[in-house]
């Protein structure tokens, strides 16, 4: 018998002995593969007529892609289209809203300074209140005072009279009674 040693140098039996391994498991693989397989089909040649047929209906598959592709092309570029519109009217929208935001702005500060005119004016128009009831009150005063004079006055004739007409009176009964 060969020693390990004389077949590692003798090279071909080396060689040789692995090959036969090598075909017996891509034999014993082939047989296995073709005898296991799924029973349903009818065969190799119903393998082969399948496998055919699919390779026939591969264009028409292709060419429906091709139609899907073409199709999701279109409605790609029609979002396109719209998006491209729709940030152009945001854009518009954005630029109208700052100069809204800005007009905004200039009312408010106009109503600030309308609130102060306001203010300003309500003191005024009190001042002018305040004026018109003193003036109010000091014309009442005089007229009062007026009504008073010439109320003093009339009084004061009438009351001359009154003493005038009693002193007349008692002035004859003192001229009657030195007459008597």
């Amino acid at each position: 018998m060969i020693s390990t040693i004389e077949c590692i140098e003798s090279g071909e039996f080396f060689f040789m002995r692995y090959m036969k391994k090598g075909l017996i498991v891509f034999a014993l693989s082939f047989i296995a593969i073709f005898t296991c397989s799924d029973r349903t089909y009818a065969g190799f040649w119903e393998n082969l007529y399948n496998g055919y047929d699919q390779l026939t209906s591969l264009p028409k598959e292709v060419t429906k892609l091709q139609e899907n592709y073409d199709k999701t092309m279109s409605e790609l570029s029609r979002t396109k289209e719209n998006v491209n519109a729709f940030q152009a009217k945001n854009e518009e929208l954005f630029e109208q809203n700052q100069k809204f935001m800005t007009q905004n702005e200039n009312l408010i500060e106009q109503n600030q300074h309308l609130i102060k005119q306001n203010q300003e004016l309500s003191l005024v128009v009190n001042e002018l209140k305040k004026s018109e009831k003193e003036r109010e009150q000091t014309k009442s005063k005089a007229i009062k005072m007026v009504w008073t004079v010439a109320i003093l006055v009339v009084g004061y004739f009438i009351l001359i009279r009154i003493i005038r007409f009693f002193m007349r009176l008692s002035s004859r009964r003192i001229k009657k009674e030195d007459v008597n």
